[in-house]
């Protein structure tokens, strides 16, 4: 929502987070996924990849309530990412992936296909 700082001060708050090891191998990813967001809306799709590749991708159910730990929003910007930087064989495959792993990810199927 244009709220840079505030997504570098939760990216922060969330690499720092100290809770139980899964739970904090998922946070770091999910601040990942917001630092690449902030390289993406800066118009650095390198950086956006960069920052997805450092942070994996987390799927945890035990750490979401409502079964979120699909990280598709992450998985989508990965797929956008490598469009973008010429690699469409990689990109494919990701956005493949979309709507495959939870009834949430629904919104992504048409935009993928």
């Amino acid at each position: 929502l244009g709220d840079t700082a505030g997504a570098e001060r939760a990216a922060g708050a969330l690499e720092a987070w100290s809770g139980p090891d899964g739970a904090r191998r998922y946070a770091r990813s999910l601040a990942s996924g917001v630092r690449a967001r902030l390289a993406w809306e800066r118009g650095r799709p390198a950086e956006a990849l960069a920052w997805l590749e450092r942070g994996g991708l987390e799927v945890s159910r035990d750490y979401s309530p409502v079964h979120l730990g699909t990280q598709v929003p992450e998985r989508w910007l990965r797929a956008e990412a490598l469009r973008v930087l010429g690699r469409p064989d990689e990109a494919l495959g990701w956005y493949e992936s979309v709507a495959e792993m939870s009834p949430h990810e629904g919104v992504y199927r048409a935009p993928a296909a």
